[in-house]
């Protein structure tokens, strides 16, 4: 299950959501036959976390479903596992201008992460994903601040794809308040990162 959720990521990276949705099919039928103990029901609920998130865009309210129904199993869920949950479930609730219930669950998910250690990764990622909110909800400061922790995080923890992504999302947030020298050096340089990894929507993504 783990390396079809992988192969997923990979495939979303390269820009080929096709692809993609192939290997969440191969990890969703893996997953099936884990049997029945916890680490086997969590290996589903990781493969339909991954499958609402897939979804949160063009099919939010498919992706919400599918959360709903994930609920009673991520009562006794770790808690990063939790987080991964109410992170997509925001991400879906941007999309739909549900934006205070999305902020929210952001918070919930920090503040779970909080004290989780091995977990810096994905709190900035929830950081990242807190100030494209609060972006979308016009809230340039709480998006400057909540980016500025995300790249400083993953510029010290040393990963260049999710770095891509929140390099040209600190320069959008400037690109808004009119530093357009800095955003310019931002997404330069988010580009070229992307580049390096592989990492084909944060090109592009930088590129536009």
């Amino acid at each position: 299950v783990a390396i079809h959720l992988a192969r997923a990521a990979v495939q979303r990276r390269r820009g080929d959501p096709g692809a993609a949705e192939a290997a969440l099919d191969a990890a969703q039928r893996a997953a099936q036959q884990a049997g029945a103990d916890a680490p086997a029901r969590q290996c589903r609920a990781e493969v339909q976390i991954a499958r609402a998130d897939a979804w949160a865009q063009a099919r939010p309210d498919d992706a919400l479903a599918l959360l709903d129904a994930l609920a009673p199993a991520l009562a006794g869920a770790p808690s990063a596992l939790q987080a991964r949950a109410l992170q997509v479930r925001s991400r879906v609730l941007t999309h739909v201008e549900r934006l205070p219930e999305a902020t929210e669950m952001l918070r919930q998910a920090i503040t779970t992460l909080h004290h989780v250690p091995g977990e810096e990764a994905a709190r900035a990622d929830l950081l990242d994903t807190l100030a494209r909110a609060r972006l979308r909800a016009g809230d340039l400061p709480g998006c400057a601040a909540a980016i500025a922790e995300a790249v400083a995080a993953l510029e010290y923890l040393d990963l260049p794809a999710p770095l891509a992504d929140a390099l040209t999302m600190q320069a959008v947030a400037a690109l808004f308040t009119g530093a357009t020298e800095a955003a310019r050096g931002g997404l330069l340089r988010a580009r070229e990162l992307a580049r390096r990894c592989g990492h084909v929507p944060a090109q592009r993504a930088a590129i536009l």
